[in-house]
């Protein structure tokens, strides 16, 4: 016949084994879900300075078009023609 009072000391580590193992699995899903957050921060980092990128060569068009309309002018010999940029009229706003 076991002694309980061994049956219980046995109990208890067992019973302190399953959290220690819980408590480790908590861990790595932590660590996996701080990885995960580190790699999404990186990848929105980029599409930022992307997005950028595109709004500071969008933002030179304008004056693009409009020199290419300017050195239109007064060529009167020739059949290409160039079309000046002219910003859409916010019709919402009036």
């Amino acid at each position: 016949m076991a002694n309980p009072a061994s049956q219980a000391k046995l109990d208890l580590y067992l019973e302190k084994r399953a959290e220690l193992e819980a408590v480790l699995q908590i861990k790595r899903k932590s660590d996996e879900l701080k990885k995960s957050s580190n790699d999404l921060y990186e990848a929105f980092k980029i599409v930022t300075e992307s997005t950028k990128s595109v709004s500071d060569t969008l933002a030179n068009w304008e004056g693009a078009f409009n020199i290419m309309g300017d050195s239109n002018i007064g060529k009167t010999k020739t059949t290409d023609k160039w079309v000046r940029f002219v910003k859409p009229i916010d019709k919402e706003g009036s």
